[in-house]
């Protein structure tokens, strides 16, 4: 599947399967975290928790959708004491 307005090289995508409407919009690590205002290093630590599980373009770069992007921000509330 091809994705014209991704964000990060090798728009070709291998999608897990999805909902389309979340398919809408790809951000790539550094995008997403600068919008969560973290480091990408914790995005990688967020995948390997199972927390969310970003899809990957052709070349093996993660891609994030804004459901992703809202599911971390869910966890993140929920950890908050």
């Amino acid at each position: 599947m091809k994705y014209p307005g991704a964000r990060c090289p090798g728009s070709e995508v291998i999608m897990r399967q999805r909902d389309a409407s979340e398919n809408s919009a790809l951000l790539g690590t550094k995008d997403a975290a600068r919008l969560l205002n973290v480091d990408p290093t914790t995005l990688r630590e967020y995948e390997r928790k199972g927390v969310v599980r970003p899809a990957r373009t052709s070349t093996g770069m993660r891609v994030y959708t804004f459901a992703d992007i809202a599911r971390i921000r869910a966890h993140r509330e929920a950890r908050r004491p």
